[in-house]
């Protein structure tokens, strides 16, 4: 049975996140954040007020286990959150910040693309799904939780950013109604170029 329900601020959902969010961003939270990356991911998903926060995820479940998730949220929330989240970023990750910084060098400009602010924009951050459990409609599932989720805070554009390399992930992007929008400066990391592209999808 596949069930969609609101994440709990409980230890398993916490590390379920985590995993899902390293999932999404092909394993790069943990190579840029190292030990500490995993552990502030599932620390930002149990605070009520952080960009993360339990608030704005849902997970999938097929009997009853854990297959994927989706984390959303308005402009205005991200906004909002932004002080909070920073702040405790950096209380998290006190002691490691000097190796952090000197990995994230050559992604500077990337990770200020991802984190522009959009006025009216709601934010997809992070879409998983389990490889085991894709080719099911479940990723169409959340994202339609999404943009749902959008038109009731009246947002006018739904957005997300992706791996431009990725053929999978743009295909169903596309078959959702999201266009490119942008990409990103090219940063170089763990020996290859990395860089994102903006998809957006009207809401009228």
């Amino acid at each position: 049975m596949v069930t969609v329900r609101p994440a709990r601020p409980t230890t398993s959902d916490a590390e379920a996140f985590a995993d899902l969010v390293d999932m999404a961003t092909g394993r790069l939270l943990g190579a840029v954040l190292g030990p500490r990356g995993l552990p502030l991911m599932a620390a930002l998903f149990l605070r009520e007020r952080s960009d993360c926060s339990h608030r704005h995820v849902h997970f999938i479940t097929v009997d009853d286990r854990i297959a994927g998730m989706i984390c959303c949220l308005s402009d205005e929330s991200s906004r909002e959150n932004a002080f909070r989240t920073a702040l405790f970023q950096l209380r998290f990750l006190f002691w490691h910040l000097p190796a952090i910084i000197f990995r994230c060098r050559p992604l500077r400009f990337v990770l200020e693309f991802v984190n522009k602010a959009h006025e009216g924009h709601f934010y997809i951050p992070f879409l998983a799904i389990h490889p085991e459990f894709r080719r099911r409609g479940l990723a169409r599932r959340l994202f339609g939780i999404a943009e749902a989720k959008a038109r009731d805070e009246r947002c006018t554009i739904l957005s997300l950013c992706t791996d431009p390399t990725d053929l999978v992930a743009l295909e169903f992007y596309r078959s959702c109604g999201m266009q490119e929008s942008e990409r990103s400066p090219v940063g170089h990391f763990r020996g290859r170029d990395e860089v994102l592209m903006r998809m957006e999808k009207p809401l009228t």
